[in-house]
């Protein structure tokens, strides 16, 4: 993996999107250490598995060291991705060490589409 590379998150997809991409993610997870994100067109090619160790908060220009792991790559119709292929638009689940789900939650809002949020947040090395 780049140094460089990075997955920019813009929102949590809401529950009721939720339900319409479900059939994209075909990997066992935890659900209490995940989270599933829209994530706008990516300038990487990404795999599943990939991991992370800083969390960006661009709006307070907060980092945090942090462990997370890409599990899971769908899109809008439910088909499933072995990574997350350059120039698309996706749906992702991320796994995180349990003790930062909730401040996760707290700062990246809830959204219904890639277009409710802006590019304030992300994963990088």
């Amino acid at each position: 993996m780049l140094k460089d590379q990075k997955i920019v998150l813009l929102g949590i997809i809401s529950e009721d999107r939720y339900e319409l991409v479900l059939k994209g993610f075909q990997r066992n997870f935890d659900s209490e250490r995940t989270l599933v994100f829209f994530s706008p067109y990516s300038e990487y090619e990404i795999p599943v598995g990939a991991r992370f160790s800083r969390f960006v908060n661009n709006k307070s220009n907060k980092t945090i060291r942090i462990s997370s792991k890409l599990i899971d790559i769908t899109q809008q119709w439910g088909l499933p991705f072995n990574s997350i292929p350059m120039g698309h638009k996706t749906i992702i689940r991320v796994e995180f060490d349990k003790e930062y789900i909730d401040y996760i939650k707290t700062q990246i809002p809830t959204i219904k589409s890639w277009e409710d949020s802006d590019k304030g947040f992300y994963l990088t090395n």
